[in-house]
């Protein structure tokens, strides 16, 4: 078929391609070229459809690699470009994979097995594959190092139970835990049927450089700092940021990672709080509010009713809006956000709580509000270069409790080793992820 002189996929569903790899490049130009080249080695029947997010085309030499290269004219932020190449891959593939640019592919077997448990298990739309470097106890190493191609014994290495420090496992490759980062992240097409596409409301809230927030370094130190340092100074820094336990109401203290440039824009929201500071934020920004059972709210729908100021929550209690305004720039200014995984807010020097940007949140809230599930899978595997040691899920840290895990293939990897099937549910299950909260 063909529209104004450009072919246009075929309108049959799930038919003829197995599964599409979506990925949106915007910094990461020079390193996409080996995430295509390890989807070429392991992976049948699939396509590669590549948004080129760069400012001028960057990726275009790229462009004889993928089976569709879509070169945008600004950064459409990780929701919209995934969502560009979701509506299209729909028509023709039977799975979507949502990529990163820095991942890497290492065997073979890891989308069969994949495709394998969700077979099995038909309420699951989402499964991330477990990254090579995210096992470990210990957060200054790694089960493996990285390597150019991992050998088979480097994957029967990864299929065998981990001991832990102070637990009977650590890890073991028939395990399924509920929640994921999408990083790398397969749907059946029929997923964005169900739950619909990403929200692209999600992206755009950000700060601008000015913005203060309160952090503490890995010595414990109190330290205020405006983002545009924070992202010179602790880029690649463990730090820790006042955080909100939208669940039990209450203050803490969470690890934050990727301080980050996320856009330019013209069009900012500055408000001004009772207590005196003020702060300048993208309009969709969500702050977090005292109405219902704590509400997130974009700053634009905060500052409509200047006669009922809006009740926001903050580390020092309840703090109400003063005032607010909208203002239009002539020059873009750049605006700036971080990535706190666990509770996905944190306080600025304010002390009120927002929102951190993440596009995957409200996907996986609907997919939970629906009945479905979607989760980390340790019966497959990538290498994920963002993904670290020092961003690695801490199991030594008590929080294991929180989290579900079941048997993938208690028979594919069947031995007197095994362990339970809800080994961390015994002391409580949940039936929601921890990054699921209420709105």
């Amino acid at each position: 078929m063909e529209q104004n002189g450009v072919k246009m996929p075929v309108e049959v569903r799930g038919t003829s391609i197995e599964n599409t790899f979506i990925i949106p490049v915007i910094f990461n130009y020079k390193g996409v070229d080996k995430c295509i080249e390890t989807i070429y080695n392991y992976n049948k029947n699939f396509r590669i459809y590549l948004i080129d997010q760069t400012e001028g085309g960057k990726c275009a030499y790229l462009q004889d690699k993928v089976h569709l290269y879509i070169k945008t004219c600004r950064n459409l932020g990780f929701a919209k470009a995934m969502n560009t190449g979701i509506v299209i891959a729909m028509r023709e593939s039977e799975y979507i994979t949502l990529c990163n640019d820095d991942v890497e592919f290492v065997h073979k077997d890891w989308f069969p097995n994949v495709k394998e448990y969700f077979e099995k298990r038909p309420e699951i739309l989402g499964i991330n594959p477990a990254s090579i470097k995210a096992f470990t106890p210990d957060r200054t190493k790694d089960w493996m190092p990285y390597k150019e191609k991992y050998t088979e014994d480097d994957i029967k290495y990864l299929f065998e139970p981990k001991a832990g420090t102070d637990c009977e496992f650590t890890y073991h490759p028939t395990w399924f835990f509920e929640g994921a980062m999408m990083f790398c992240t397969v749907f059946p097409s029929k997923a964005f049927d169900i739950v619909g596409l990403l929200d692209e409301g999600f992206f755009p809230g950000c700060f601008t450089g000015e913005t203060t927030i309160k952090i503490y370094n890995s010595v414990n130190n109190k330290i205020i700092t405006s983002f545009s340092n924070l992202v010179k100074n602790y880029k690649d820094k463990k730090f820790y940021v006042s955080s909100y336990d939208v669940r039990l109401q209450k203050e803490v203290r969470a690890e934050a990672s990727n301080p980050r440039k996320t856009k330019e824009v013209t069009h900012l929201i500055e408000i001004e709080l009772e207590n005196g500071s003020t702060f300048q934020c993208t309009p969709e920004h969500l702050l977090l509010t005292s109405i219902g059972k704590s509400k997130y709210i974009q700053a634009k729908d905060c500052i409509i009713n200047k006669d009922n100021p809006m009740p926001l929550i903050s580390n020092t209690g309840i703090q109400r809006i003063k005032s607010g305004k909208h203002i239009k720039l002539d020059t873009p200014v750049p605006v700036y956000d971080l990535t706190v995984d666990k509770y996905h807010n944190f306080a600025l020097s304010s002390g009120i709580i927002v929102h951190n940007s993440s596009e995957d949140y409200d996907w996986c809230r609907r997919c939970y509000a629906l009945g479905y599930r979607m989760g980390h899978f340790n019966g497959a595997w990538v290498y994920h270069h963002w993904l670290t040691s020092k961003n690695a899920f801490d199991w030594n840290s008590g929080e294991k409790e929180k989290y579900r895990a079941y048997p993938a293939f208690p028979d594919k990897w069947k031995s007197e080793e095994e362990p339970e099937p809800d080994i961390y549910g015994k002391k409580g299950k949940m039936d929601k992820p921890t990054f699921v909260v209420p709105l």
